[in-house]
């Protein structure tokens, strides 16, 4: 565990008289030294442009707050540690999350969730802003090609012009704030379910992440309306997903990763459902779908760890470079 805390440690730490460690206790003069830096470092960045995110809150997914920029010392009167964040941290943490969407981006297309269109998005933290791809098959995805918009659907940053679906993640961002990564595919197992009149059923247990039920959109077409955006959240509600009549699904979870598998179990609990209904003779009362409580507890059996180790699988395999590349 010691040298684990050590790989986190800023360079110079090793000789550095003033980060305490495992082993070693700092005294008076060693902790007023280090208050002092600290109310330096924090008048800098004070001077600076505001940090996106609230105080101790991780600023973007997979960095940790115990890395270069961060105060790590003891100090007599700080009950609480103070985390400060350097902007090389936040530059970091910006390229991990555009690395993120795109290879998210790549995934629904080498797994046959959309091919030249659909496409997906993350909020970037602290912000109403998101990180949104190009008009361009998602299969072509890469970190330096994504743009920034405001919930308002006006491009902020990046060259090209956006999807005009961008509603879809547009109007879900402004509706919830816990809302981190969107995902708009065409997967054409949840496509059939629609256009039969079959509501989507738990049959398998990855299918238990959506005990909470999904919903269906049944006004067809695109979204390329503000109001269309909204009138989407809305049907969402407080979902993980919600199905599109005849168009395609529409996912929106904490994060992108979580956003992503969602997609991806979707379309696998629909094909099954699929399949098992052509066994069953096109009886569905033959399908036996999981109940509510089973759904619940299978849910609860599958939930630790899923989406890290079905994010590893399927990242592993988009990781092979963007089309054309």
């Amino acid at each position: 565990m010691r040298d684990e805390l050590r790989l986190l440690e800023p360079a110079g730490a090793e000789t550095d008289p003033s980060v305490e460690r495992p082993d070693r206790r700092l005294d008076a003069r060693d902790r007023a030294s280090a208050g002092q830096r600290a109310d330096r470092d924090t008048r800098k960045l004070d001077r600076g442009r505001p940090l996106p995110h609230r105080y101790r809150e991780e600023p973007y997914r997979g960095v940790v707050l115990t890395r270069e920029g961060v105060d790590r010392l003891a100090i007599d009167d700080a009950r609480r540690p103070r985390a400060h964040v350097s902007i090389a941290m936040i530059v970091e943490a910006r390229e991990a999350l555009r690395h993120e969407v795109a290879l998210a981006n790549r995934i629904i297309e080498r797994f046959g969730l959309s091919n030249a269109f659909g496409h997906v998005s993350a909020r970037i933290p602290g912000t109403d802003t998101f990180l949104f791809p190009p008009r361009r098959s998602p299969g072509f995805a890469d970190e330096q090609s994504l743009l920034v918009l405001d919930t308002d659907g006006k491009l902020l940053a990046g060259k090209g012009t956006p999807n005009s679906e961008l509603w879809i993640h547009a109007r879900a961002y402004a509706a919830r704030a816990d809302i981190g990564g969107v995902v708009h595919a065409h997967p054409p197992a949840c496509v059939c379910l629609t256009q039969i009149g079959q509501p989507h059923r738990i049959v398998h247990n990855q299918g238990g992440v959506f005990a909470d039920g999904v919903p269906e959109f049944k006004r067809i077409g695109l979204i390329r309306t503000r109001e269309l955006g909204d009138l989407l959240a809305q049907s969402l509600g407080r979902g993980i997903a919600i199905m599109m009549r005849g168009h395609g699904i529409t996912t929106a979870a904490a994060d992108v990763r979580t956003a992503t598998i969602a997609a991806c179990f979707l379309e696998e609990s629909a094909a099954l459902q699929l399949r098992m209904l052509a066994a069953a003779g096109g009886d569905a009362s033959r399908i036996r779908a999981y109940t509510p409580e089973e759904a619940e507890r299978v849910r609860d059996q599958v939930a630790p760890g899923i989406v890290e180790r079905a994010w590893e699988y399927y990242a592993a395999v988009a990781e092979l470079k963007p089309l054309g590349g």
